[in-house]
């Protein structure tokens, strides 16, 4: 998997507050959620997490990279519960 760090390297809950933004939250059926997030921006992903639950909504989780099960498996632990769908890859060398 390559992937462009960018996106999750800046994103913050402010952004996901916003009134405009979270209209879209609203709106949206299915939330899928890269594993990266978990590492810059948690509370953003418990915030959409609590909510596909909250109103019967779907929520996927992909755990992205080994680092990130290893660096916040507690915290992924702690999100399981939300989880309808998770995804994730072998080791890749």
């Amino acid at each position: 998997m390559i992937t462009n760090l960018g996106a999750a390297n800046k994103f913050e809950i402010d952004y996901l507050n916003k009134s405009e933004n979270w209209s879209y939250v609203e709106q949206a059926k299915i939330f899928y959620v890269p594993g990266y997030f978990i590492r810059t921006c948690p509370e953003a992903v418990f915030k959409l997490a609590e909510h596909a639950t909250t109103t019967k909504k779907i929520f996927a989780l992909n755990l992205s990279a080994e680092y990130i099960c290893q660096k916040f498996g507690d915290l992924l632990m702690q999100l399981l519960p939300f989880v309808d769908f998770l995804f994730g890859n072998e080791k890749v060398e």
